[in-house]
């Protein structure tokens, strides 16, 4: 069906949708690789092309489903139909543009049926450039396309009474044909080597007679074919396969080498040496000045349009602006040309001289800033007053662009002095008209040397940035009608990038802080854009990240007053409630413990909705936990508004995904630390629940942010805590990992984490012995979980990877595994676990007696050299990451306390392992303490004694 519709033999007209319908199944046709099996479809399509616009555009929708297909099999079916279908193409482009060429008036009809062909070219030598040259007759073909292109170019832009206007058939023809070179050299640069000099004179001379046409402060005529040429100019000069000592022309030429030998591999050398000569004949110091001059002089200076775009919707023009790109502006296209010259070798040097021409004349400068300040003041003045305002303008942003080359060359200091500063001043001192009278000018050199200021932060001196620091604050706060919200968004813009600068000056901002937040609040009020809010909030987030506690009660009443309003205002724009958290987080870290508990009727209910679950607050859970973080560490006391809000973390560990995990961990650490008693009383069932969860199924990194919680409720709550983890299951969790060890099984913890659970159970050994022992090991061999005899095997085995790499933690934890131990000995209170398991750990203590001395030994020595050292250690709080930030300082100091505190760390080790001893030798008797003590190594023993009597 779908070969006789082509072929026009169906007995009925085609409608529009079945039209659609054919055209969509021509193209599947192509991305399931079934046009091999369909032979006749290529001929149908190419036979009647010269008449069926039809025709025409179901092969340009089959060429575009081709050009999408990324396997090199693909590629070759594509290299196939491009070959066959070419030399037929060619053939109709050439009389197709001969006709157009005669005469410019056609029909509608024509005009598509031309723009469709130049479509198919396009895709065809884009795509398949390299398999077109490597045969002798399309590639003489592909000549004379690419001639025939510039030549309708010319002929277009000759014949035609005035420059096509956008959405014309006549532009949509010459923005295709000037894209058919652009994107066959960009894709294929070595292969179109050969048109290179062609084509490099003929767009020459197509800028440099669209710049002579435009005139002043109109837009560019005919935008889209300048835009074209400015890139095809940029493309080339910043090609590296066209240099033949860089490493691009290097990779250039070895991906040529193909399995056809040395010929592909030549001919790439030679593309490479005509490519090369090409560029030096063209690119001469006399064209690099033109093409500079063209682009400062015609393509980015402001146009009526773009005035009116800003006078109508500042802020919606900065964010076009912003969001402009070199294939649709033309003042992106023009910076990017001078870019690109000025940073090649010839153009670095020859460029910069030309622009420091213009930029030491100071007095040019300052009458330019006069002329704007008197428009701005006159009653009645039509966007700018003076074309040289607009023209400085296109020089400073030349001279932003190129802000890397010239800071070595311009004296910068001395410049913004005698020039910029000065004309800053002029302009903003200039009286304001009345809002009654008819003036529409707008702040063009105020904004633009706003701008500028933030391309040289790194050429400003110490002495300069306080210079800057209050110009930049005098233009946020400077009264002024609405046309400066693209000024103030623009300093805003420079006052990020000063903030986030290594060498930012807190110390000179510090007066500045409080005003700076004022004006940021302030426009952040008028503001719209979501793009302009989130840079008002992301900066005020940088500057008190950056000010730190050097912030100041002003300016910290400053940032946080308003935040709760902004919060609600804000709705479901997460993006910048999550900035209002990051703030908030930043605040915490920057003023006093008893300063943050003020932040508290503000976060809380703002904590309360970001973790409340569900998909509309996701985005902030994660700033909303480091905060809840920073402000629990450096809390004085205990809040009841976080007492009340703590189920959400338990809710977020439990029925979550364990991305929070960590915060989490290090949140709850911290609760357990402030909230004591009062924490303990009501949420030891969540806490059992929490644990239960986590024990056993997380990865290691995630056990050791299990462990800070679990340990500082251990240090905090010795029998409570480990009566709830026996109750709630958890050591029995603990045991089936160590079982898992024990058994060898494929999946097991590492030690080191098997190490900290270990520890685990010792605290509850230690604090709670006989319940501990009885709940956690039955007698039963069929239900037990992990025998004495292995846990206690276990325990010996893996001592030595108690305190590797955990500095003060580690020597801690061998401290823990040695009362453990010592706990462990049978003595006056007892068996271990019982009158039921009576014989059960004694015989296993004794008969173990030799190891558990060594342990002895070795923990005491340490101490003892501890203690001579006078060295408290490291503080282990965060496994190998970065600490989050907030509060890590407090924090630190409430974990040295804890440790100071902990039952395991006051104890006298020495006094109490000597008690044990003595116990267990009055127990056992003497005849069996002589039978123990005798089966362990002498000089251990001795060793032990000696560290008694010391």
């Amino acid at each position: 069906m779908i070969i006789t519709t082509l072929r026009n033999q169906l007995p009925f007209p085609l409608t529009l949708p079945l039209q659609n319908s054919i055209q969509v199944l021509v193209a599947k046709i192509g991305r399931f690789d079934s046009i091999q099996e369909n032979p006749e479809l290529l001929p149908a399509l190419l036979n009647s092309l010269p008449t069926s616009t039809f025709n025409a555009s179901c092969f340009n929708k089959l060429l575009k489903e081709l050009a999408t297909q990324r396997l090199l099999l693909h590629k070759k079916n594509f290299a196939a139909i491009s070959t066959a279908s070419f030399p037929s193409l060619a053939n109709l482009f050439v009389s197709t543009s001969a006709t157009l060429g005669s005469q410019l008036n056609q029909t509608d009809a024509f005009y598509t049926h031309y723009n469709i062909l130049a479509k198919i070219l396009h895709k065809l030598v884009t795509h398949t450039l390299p398999s077109l040259v490597s045969i002798e007759n399309t590639s003489k073909l592909l000549s004379v396309v690419l001639h025939t292109c510039q030549t309708t170019i010319s002929t277009i832009m000759s014949k035609s009474p005035s420059p096509p206007q956008p959405n014309t058939p006549l532009y949509k023809i010459l923005n295709r044909l000037t894209l058919i070179s652009v994107d066959a050299q960009s894709n294929h640069p070595l292969p179109f080597a050969p048109y290179l000099t062609v084509h490099l004179n003929f767009f020459y001379e197509v800028l440099t007679a669209l710049s002579r046409q435009k005139p002043e402060g109109e837009p560019f005529p005919l935008q889209k074919v300048a835009i074209n040429t400015c890139n095809f100019l940029c493309n080339v000069k910043s090609e590296r396969g066209y240099d033949p000592t860089s490493s691009g022309a290097a990779s250039s030429r070895g991906s040529a080498i193909t399995s056809k030998g040395d010929a592909s591999a030549e001919a790439a050398e030679c593309n490479l040496k005509v490519a090369a000569a090409s560029c030096h004949r063209f690119f001469t110091t006399e064209v690099c000045t033109i093409l500079a001059n063209i682009a400062i002089c015609a393509l980015m200076p402001l146009t009526r349009n773009d005035l009116e775009e800003w006078q109508n919707d500042p802020e919606a023009y900065m964010v076009t602006v912003e969001q402009a790109t070199v294939s649709d502006d033309a003042h992106a296209a023009g910076q990017q040309l001078f870019l690109t010259l000025q940073e090649s070798k010839i153009g670095r040097p020859l460029l910069s001289k030309f622009l420091l021409d213009f930029l030491l004349d100071y007095n040019s400068q300052l009458k330019a800033a006069s002329l704007e300040a008197a428009s701005m003041s006159a009653p009645s003045v039509q966007f700018v007053g003076d074309l040289k305002v607009l023209q400085w303008d296109a020089i400073y942003s030349a001279a932003g662009i190129a802000a890397s080359s010239l800071e070595n060359q311009i004296d910068f200091t001395d410049w913004f002095c005698k020039a910029l500063a000065p004309a800053l001043t002029t302009i903003m001192q200039s009286p304001a008209a009345s809002a009654s009278d008819q003036n529409t000018v707008l702040p063009v050199l105020r904004h633009r040397i706003v701008w500028l200021l933030g391309c040289f932060v790194n050429a400003l001196s110490d002495t300069l940035r306080p210079q800057i620091y209050n110009a930049l604050v005098s233009v946020l706060n400077h009264d002024s009608v609405k046309s400066d919200a693209m000024v103030k968004l623009t300093c805003v813009r420079t006052l990020n990038g000063l903030f986030e600068d290594w060498d930012f000056d807190i110390p000179s901002f510090h007066s500045l802080s409080a005003p700076t937040i004022r004006g940021l609040y302030a426009l952040l009020d008028r503001v719209e854009e979501l793009e302009s809010s989130t840079l008002i909030l992301q900066t005020c987030s940088v500057l008190v990240a950056r000010m730190g506690m050097t912030l100041g009660a002003e300016a910290a009443n400053a940032v946080v007053l308003p935040l709760l309003q902004i919060w609600e205002l804000a709705g479901d724009k997460n993006v910048l409630r999550k900035y209002v958290l990051t703030i908030l987080t930043n605040v915490s870290a920057a003023v006093s413990a008893e300063e943050v508990t003020l932040l508290y009727p503000v976060v809380q209910p703002m904590l309360d909705l970001s973790t409340g679950g569900g998909n509309a607050h996701v985005y902030l859970t994660d700033d909303a936990l480091r905060l809840w973080l920073a402000l629990m560490r450096v809390a004085p006391e205990y809040n009841e508004g976080f007492h009340l809000l703590f189920p959400k973390i338990s809710n977020i560990v439990v029925n979550m995904d364990w991305e929070h995990l960590k915060v989490c961990m290090l949140i709850l650490e911290s609760y357990i630390f402030v909230g004591g008693q009062t924490f303990w009383s009501q949420y030891a069932g969540e806490l059992s629940k929490m644990y239960l969860s986590l024990v056993g199924n997380v990865k290691a990194k995630a056990a050791t942010y299990i462990m800070l919680s679990v340990d500082a409720l251990m240090r905090k709550f010795p029998l409570e805590g480990s009566q709830m983890l026996l109750e709630g299951g958890v050591y029995k969790s603990i045991l089936n990992c160590c079982k898992d060890v024990i058994s060898d099984a494929k999946e097991r913890e590492p030690d080191i984490i098997l190490v900290q659970w270990i520890s685990v159970i010792g605290r509850g050994l230690i604090a709670n012995r006989n319940a501990v022992a009885h709940g956690l090991f039955v007698t039963n061999a069929s239900t037990y979980v992990c025998s004495p005899k292995e846990f206690l095997g276990l325990m010996l085995e893996k001592f030595d990877s108690t305190g590797y790499g955990w500095g003060k933690t580690g020597q801690i934890r061998r401290r823990v595994w040695a009362c453990t131990l010592a706990s462990l000995l049978p003595g006056a209170d007892g068996p271990v676990g019982g009158v039921a398991w009576e014989g059960t750990w004694d015989n296993l203590m004794l008969k173990n007696l030799d190891q558990v001395i060594n342990v002895f030994v070795d923990v005491l020595t340490e101490d003892a050299a501890a203690a001579a050292a006078g060295s408290e250690g490291e503080q282990f709080y965060d496994s190998e990451e970065e600490t989050l930030i907030g509060g890590a300082e407090e924090y630190e100091k409430k974990l040295r306390t804890e440790i100071a505190n902990d039952p395991v760390v006051t104890v006298n080790l020495m006094a109490f392992v000597k008690s044990r001893i003595d116990g267990c030798a009055i127990a056992m008797g003497q005849d069996r303490w002589r039978e123990a003590i005798e089966s362990c190594e002498p000089v251990v023993v001795q060793q032990l004694m000696k560290l008694f009597v010391e």
